[in-house]
């Protein structure tokens, strides 16, 4: 039975959580990109190998035991007929071929760097087009969960959401404060902060600071958005992006030619959140994580929090992932094995019988898995000795068409 050790995180559609949190009965996104429910929970001890997979984007890497299946292309399945260009790369691919070669469940035990691994898309069945929020509150949440904060102020007795940009920003100043007062009615208050040459957007607004912290949550490291703004359609969920981008990314030129986009944040779930937002316009995105330490703003020293970056390159003319109208396929960069001792888990999803790990589509059971009618045939004996007592058990979770 192939399984997942702890802390290994699965898909449920709006989040991440970790495989040893689901209960039978929670729902979980399968490789076909549709919610399932979880019939069961299987859990063991462990003494053995381990394989880790570090796919394109290292924060999406993901461990199993070596015999449990994953969504893969071979690389060998999809090359084109000729050398390498260079001494160390690998043998090319037909794009073409490759995005219709239809994926396998093949043991991670099989698998090598350069073969291609699924990262589907989440379907329609989770949208939720009855969510009253208009572009203007759309676009906000976007500003405020990339540079805002919301307060109760004790002493004025006032509920506070407050914005701040660098002062050169004036184009999103100016946005935020026709979003504030479209919103709200209220004109805010504009105060420049000289010594960080920040402007900070303040108003009170009990309506607004609700609408903040129910969609996104507060503080920096906490961030996360409510299922139902996870749920909003793609051209929805764009708008609230570019607002984000424009509160907290930056464009980097790479030889003058390819721009590489950029954003960061404190928040995990937030992290997540946004590859999954960039994935449903169409766009494979990268996360990378930047370990927090001391450090210094302006001479003033500060403790900073882990980061995580989000980068993508966009548009793309060529590009290592390849993408079909239900998933991207992303090639393999690092396997690595290692021994491994302590509890793993697997779960049973009904349907599909597979889930999500770190984005990407594994089975939910070693069994073998057939495309045509087989004939399993098992003879089993047992010798009781003398004076011994003896319960044997077998339990069978094959394909529905093999006879047993």
């Amino acid at each position: 039975e192939g399984c997942l050790p702890a802390g290994e995180m699965v898909s449920l559609g709006d989040k991440w959580t970790n495989i040893e949190a689901i209960k039978p009965g929670d729902f979980v996104i399968t490789h076909k990109g549709v919610l399932s429910k979880v019939r069961a929970v299987m859990t063991r001890n462990y003494k053995g190998y381990m394989y880790k997979i570090t796919p394109i984007s290292p924060f999406n890497s993901f461990s199993l035991t070596e015999e449990h299946p994953v969504l893969a292309i071979k690389r060998e399945w999809v090359v084109v007929k000729r050398k390498p260009r260079k001494e160390n790369w690998l043998v090319e691919v037909d794009s073409k071929k490759l995005k219709e070669t239809k994926p396998l469940f093949i043991p991670v035990k099989d698998l090598k760097p350069g073969d291609f691994i699924i990262f589907p898309k989440i379907k329609n069945q989770l949208l939720n087009f009855n969510l009253q929020l208009t572009d203007e509150e759309i676009e906000f949440l976007g500003f405020y969960t990339a540079e805002g904060s919301a307060y109760y102020h004790k002493t004025l007795n006032q509920y506070v959401v407050s914005i701040t940009f660098s002062e050169k920003e004036v184009d999103n100043i100016k946005r935020v404060k026709y979003l504030i007062e479209k919103i709200t009615g209220k004109k805010p208050s504009l105060v420049r902060d000289k010594n960080k040459h920040a402007v900070n957007i303040t108003v009170y607004s009990k309506q607004l600071y609700d609408l903040c912290v129910n969609y996104c949550g507060k503080f920096a490291d906490q961030k996360a958005l409510h299922p139902d703004l996870m749920q909003l359609p793609p051209e929805k969920l764009e708008k609230f992006f570019q607002a984000y981008f424009k509160g907290d990314g930056n464009i980097c030129i790479k030889n003058g030619k390819s721009k590489l986009y950029r954003v960061s944040t404190a928040s995990l779930n937030l992290a997540i959140q946004l590859q999954e937002i960039l994935a449903r316009m169409g766009i494979y995105a990268s996360i990378s994580k930047r370990k927090g330490g001391k450090d210094k703003i302006l001479g003033r020293e500060i403790n900073r929090k882990d980061q995580y970056i989000i980068a993508f390159t966009y548009p793309k003319k060529w590009s290592e992932v390849r993408e079909t109208e239900d998933y991207f396929i992303v090639p393999i960069k690092k396997i690595e094995k290692f021994e491994y001792e302590g509890p793993v888990f697997n779960i049973d999803v009904e349907g599909d019988n597979s889930y999500l790990v770190k984005g990407f589509a594994v089975h939910n059971c070693t069994a073998p898995i057939y495309d045509t009618h087989t004939l399993h045939a098992a003879v089993v004996e047992v010798i009781v000795k003398e004076g011994a007592h003896v319960r044997y058990t077998t339990i069978q979770n094959w394909s529905r068409n093999v006879l047993n």
